[in-house]
């Protein structure tokens, strides 16, 4: 049988103390790994703490239930013609009446004498155009009527002056002069006898 070889006491005391070294510096090393792996993951093994939230609570309002109502169908106006407006127009004057136009007979004094004179007028608007005849003299006259009175200048030959006469229905009185007068020199008065 061989014999056993003994190893010096001093050769295993110094083998143990570096293998106990070994498991020393690979626990730290393993200590290192977990406190960084638990340091990195820290919010998630320890969850931080859950804030208290205040929450506020409306109180309930009772339902109150409305009638169904359908719909209905809106009505759609009927289309009639369109309205067209129009200026109103203007009234036209009412036409001035021809209280001087036709022919008239009558008398035309001067002074102290009378003599058959005759008178045909022309009567457009308010204006008043004509002629007349008496004895021996024949003039023209031109001139303007206001309401019933017929303002007037005349001309006979180398006399010429003014008259103003009124129409009263178909009959004409007035009054005439020299130059620039419409009396003085003697009145007339004369019938319609015929319209132009």
């Amino acid at each position: 049988m061989p014999e056993k070889e003994t190893i010096p006491e001093q050769q295993m005391s110094g083998e143990n103390k570096g293998g106990k070294t070994q498991i020393i510096v690979a626990l730290i090393g393993l200590a290192g790994i977990l406190g960084g792996g638990v340091i990195a993951n820290w919010d998630k093994i320890f969850p931080p703490a859950q804030q208290s939230q205040t929450v506020v609570v409306e109180p309930l309002k009772p339902q109150v239930s409305q009638p169904k109502v359908d719909p209905q169908p809106v009505v759609q106006p009927e289309k009639t013609a369109p309205v067209v407006y129009r200026a109103a127009k203007t009234p036209a004057p009412p036409p001035v009446p021809k209280l001087f136009h036709g022919s008239y007979t009558g008398i035309m004094t001067e002074g102290s004498e009378s003599i058959s004179v005759q008178f045909t007028l022309q009567q457009t608007g308010n204006r008043v155009t004509g002629s007349y005849s008496g004895g021996a003299d024949n003039g023209k006259l031109q001139g303007i009527v206001k309401n019933n009175i017929l303002t007037y200048d005349w001309q006979a030959g180398m006399y010429a002056g003014r008259g103003i006469t009124v129409a009263n229905g178909d009959q004409i009185i007035g009054t005439w002069g020299y130059g620039s007068a419409t009396e003085g020199a003697g009145e007339t008065i004369a019938q319609k006898t015929a319209l132009h």
